[in-house]
This record gives C-alpha cells, structure tokens and sequence, in this order.
C-alpha cells in the first residue's frame, strides 16, 4: 500500500475513533435508543478504527525512522569515499 492511501486511511480511522469515542463517553449509549446494542455497534467500529490508527501512525514513524537512516548512511558512504580518497592522493 503506498504512503498516500495510508494517510488517507490513517485519517478515516482517526476521524472513525474520535466520532466513535464522541458517542461512546459523551453522549453515552443510554441516550441513543437501544442502550445494549448502540454500546456493542459502537464498540464494534471502535476497536478496529483503533488498530487502524495505531498502524497507520506506526507506519508513518517507521518509513521517517527508515528514510533518516538511509540518509545517513549515504552521507557517511560519501564521506568514506571522499576520505578514502583524501588518502590515495596523499599517497
């Protein structure tokens, strides 16, 4: 799955949970007709939207976390080659 449909699902997920949280701790299940029922669809759409989200943010930090240490290892194989180099013509 490429970056951007994972933002695109990280964002529906998020706005999933906090409507779902919105009715599940505010407004609470006995003000929403059947009070059994509304608290398990709730729930029900809760959870999953939360895995969602947790994997999406996962996800986000873990390609930064990957991206920064190529980064990193270009600039310090450069570096090498440049000293490594250095040290030929010194020779």
């Amino acid at each position: 799955m490429n970056s951007q449909r994972e933002k695109v699902l990280g964002t529906i997920a998020l706005i999933g949970v906090i409507v779902t949280s919105i009715l599940l701790f505010v407004v609470t299940p006995e003000k929403l007709g059947d009070p059994v029922n509304s608290e398990y669809l709730l729930k029900v759409f809760l959870y999953p939207s939360a895995l969602v989200l947790l994997r999406a943010i996962w996800k986000t930090l873990l390609d930064n976390k990957i991206q920064s240490k190529l980064e990193r290892e270009s600039d310090f194989n450069e570096k090498r080659s440049a000293f490594e180099r250095d040290r030929k013509d010194e020779s």
